[in-house]
This record gives structure tokens, sequence and C-alpha cells, in this order.
């Protein structure tokens, strides 16, 4: 159990950095959907290379087929919810539109209950009503930014709107058993194909050749290709060595519950301390008081009983 406890918790705090790269790239003057573009490229050869070398089945069925789009659509969406997260780090407090992001947990959870059944406990109900409460708390803080206009407000939430269709895209597929013997690296690669295509299709949108010599001029920088093996280094090895075997771990241990607000807690604290220790950011009471009630309420929305 404390390995799985230890193993999650590691997975979560590797997560901030997609955070931490969409808030740093564009202040160093490289475009985050290029960042997106070539990481999704390798991802899409990594999970080729690794399906070919094991030699797993091609999906073949029509749930497999329905769960790869599913994937794909997610892979589109996420490149949105990125970008648009980035432009509102680029105007606002970094940890609170990140927060605001994770707690987009709460579309899945919701379709669970509407659609598939899952029980409403008291606790999991007051943990949804901690979440929105932090939501308004959000909204209603000071504004703290250089600027002040309140527009990151808008691309925050509409960044969680996004995430919040994501996270359904990429979880509804469990549901039905048919669909649960597709690869995680079948899925890995669909979602990377989504990401590749919608990153594409933002990249080429209003290129000229200013704009070309730009990208080329960024393909050459250091950073770029930091930014992308790290982001890839977490996502591929990580699955593998930490986060399936954790939870693997946690529900051998009957302790599966925990997993999801240790994954989602430890990387809204670990970016919460990079925005405070790292990016020195202000922060008010109500952004304080909103974070503690979102992690409450992960908490109460991932308890199984009472």
């Amino acid at each position: 159990m404390i390995f799985g406890m230890v193993a999650l918790t590691l997975v979560g705090l590797s997560w901030t950095v997609v955070g931490i790269v969409m808030g740093q790239a564009p202040r160093r003057q490289i475009d985050p959907g290029l960042i997106l573009f070539c990481g999704a490229a390798v991802a899409i050869f990594a999970s080729l290379a690794i399906l070919t070398f094991t030699k797993t089945d091609a999906v073949g069925g029509m749930a497999e087929m329905l769960t790869c789009l599913a994937y794909l659509a997610g892979g589109v969406l996420n490149y949105w919810l990125l970008h648009l997260m980035s432009r509102a780090m680029q105007l606002g407090p970094n940890g609170v539109v990140w927060t605001m992001v994770q707690s987009a947990m709460i579309f899945p959870f919701l379709t669970g209950i509407v659609f598939f059944g899952e029980k409403l406990t008291v606790c999991r109900a007051a943990g949804l009503g901690l979440i929105l409460v932090a939501l308004v708390l959000f909204g209603l803080a000071k504004d703290n930014t250089v600027n002040r206009t309140g527009r990151w407000r808008l691309l925050a939430f509409a960044a969680f709107l996004l995430a919040g269709i994501q996270q359904n895209c990429t979880t509804l597929p469990s549901y039905f058993p048919a669909a649960r013997t597709v690869s995680s690296l079948v899925r890995l690669g669909a979602a990377g194909t989504g990401t590749f295509v919608a990153a594409l299709a933002g990249l080429l949108y209003g290129m000229n050749r200013e704009r070309y010599r730009e990208f080329l001029g960024m393909m050459r920088m250091k950073a770029l290709w930091i930014y992308v093996f790290s982001l890839q280094f977490f996502s591929l090895v990580f699955a593998a060595t930490l986060f399936y075997p954790g939870m693997d771990a946690l529900a051998r241990a009957g302790a599966g519950a925990v997993s999801v607000p240790l994954l989602v807690g430890s990387c809204i604290i670990g970016f919460a301390l990079y925005s405070i220790l790292i990016l020195r950011e202000k922060t008010s009471v109500l952004q304080v008081v909103a974070v503690i009630c979102c992690l409450a309420g992960i908490v109460g929305i991932c308890c199984n009983s009472i």
C-alpha cells in the first residue's frame, strides 16, 4: 500500500510539469502549440514502436473502434484546453488557473452518477458542493494580476469546460467491458493522434513566411526539446512504472478510492508551491480558501461510503 501511495503522489506531482511548461514556454518565446505538436508526434511514434515490438493485436471490433475515436476526440480537446490554459496563465495567477482546470474532474463524476448509476453518497455530494464553492470563490477573489482585466478568468473557465468534456471522452469507455480490452498503448496513440491533428491545424492557421521562419527558429531551440521530452518522459515512463502499478497496489490493499485524491491533490499542491515559491505570485485569502475547498472537495468526491 505504501508503494501505491508514494507512486501516485509522484505521478500527481509530475503532472505539474504540464502546467509549468504551458506557463513558461510563451515567456521564452516558444509557441505551446509547437510543443504539443512535437510531443504528440513522439507519443505516436513511441506507441507504434512498442506495439510493433510487442506484437500487440490490432484494434478490430466496433467497441474498440469507438474507444479509439473517443480518445482521438479527447486528444483534440486536450490541445485546445491546454492552449486556453496557457493563455490564461499569461494573464492571471498560474496556481489558480491550474486548480480551476483540475477541478474539471467533477464532469466524469457527474456523468457516472447521472448515466451509469454510481452512488451519490453524502460525502460525494458535499465534495461536489465544495468544488462548486471553490469555483465561485475563484471568480470573486480580488484580481492580483498586473493588468487586472479579469480576462484570464474567462479563459480559465473555458479551459475548465473543455477539460471536463475531454475527461469524459477518456473515462466513458471504461464503463463498457468490451472497450476495456483496448491496450493502454493504443489509447495513448489515439489520444496523441488527436492532439497531433489539432496542433497541426492550430499551427497552420494563419501561416505565412514570417510565422514559418519563427517556427523554424523555435525548432532549433534547446528549451523546446527539453519541454517536449520532459512531458513525454513522465507520460510514457511513469504510466508504465508508477501510475498503473500504483493504482493496482492500492486496489489490492482495498484503498482504491484514494487514488484520485492522491493524484489530483498532489498535482494541485505541487503547482501551488511552485507558483508561490518560484513564481512569487500574490495570493489573496479567498484564493487560498478556494484551493482548500477544492482539495477537500476532491477527497469527498472520491469517498465510496457514508
